[in-house]
C-alpha cells in the first residue's frame, strides 16, 4: 500500500510539471508562434519616417472589448515575430485600405483569446498612423489547418484578416476577415 502512495505522489508531481509548462506556453513564453533556433535574432520591422504614413496603429473590436497596439512585424523564413503587448501588423501584407491588411497575435486572454466570439457583421476598427480611423464588417469566422496560407494572399479589395491560434495544443489558426 505504501508503494501504492509514492505512485500517485510521484503522478501529481509530474502532473502538475506539466500543468505548469503549459501555464507558461499560453500566458508567459512571448515567442510562442514563431520557430526560432538557438542562434535567431526577432527583429520587429524598422519602418523610416516615409513608409510609416498610413502604417496601422491600434485595432478595436468594440463587441468583444479588445482594443490593442499594433505593432509592424517582418515574417521571413518562417519566422513569426510576436509581442506580448498587442497584435503584430505583418509589414509584408498591404497597408490597410490597400488590399489584405494581415494582423496576427496570441490567443492569450488579454489579446485575442476572445476573437473566437467574433460573429459575422461584427465591426472592427483600425487606427492608422496619419490618424485615419477605417471601420471594417467582418465577413467571416472560421477554423483552418496552420498550413492554410491563402489567407495571407493578396487581395485588391480592402480587407483586414486578423488571427491566431485555435485548437488543442494550438494546431489550428481562428482566422476572422473582415471587408
Amino acid at each position: 500500500m505504501r508503494n501504492l502512495s509514492f505512485v500517485f505522489l510521484f503522478l501529481s508531481a509530474v502532473s502538475f510539471l506539466v500543468a505548469g509548462f503549459f501555464i507558461y506556453e499560453r500566458y508567459y513564453d512571448p515567442q510562442r508562434l514563431a520557430i526560432f533556433g538557438p542562434n535567431d535574432v526577432v527583429v520587429v520591422a524598422e519602418i523610416s519616417a516615409s513608409a510609416s504614413a498610413g502604417l496601422p496603429m491600434r485595432l478595436t473590436l468594440p463587441s468583444l472589448g479588445l482594443d490593442l497596439p499594433v505593432i509592424p512585424a517582418s515574417v521571413s523564413a518562417n519566422h513569426w515575430p510576436t509581442t506580448t503587448q498587442g497584435v503584430s501588423y505583418m509589414v509584408s501584407s498591404a497597408l490597410p485600405g490597400a488590399g489584405n491588411s494581415v494582423f496576427y497575435g496570441h490567443n492569450w486572454p488579454r489579446i485575442l483569446g476572445t476573437l473566437s466570439q467574433a460573429q459575422v457583421g461584427q465591426q472592427l476598427t483600425i487606427t492608422t498612423s496619419d490618424g485615419q480611423v477605417q471601420n471594417y464588417r467582418i465577413q467571416s469566422v472560421e477554423v483552418v489547418k496552420s498550413s492554410a496560407v491563402d489567407i495571407l494572399n493578396p487581395s485588391e479589395l480592402p480587407r483586414i484578416t486578423l488571427y491566431t491560434c485555435a485548437g488543442i495544443f494550438d494546431q489550428n489558426r481562428l482566422v476572422v476577415v473582415a471587408d
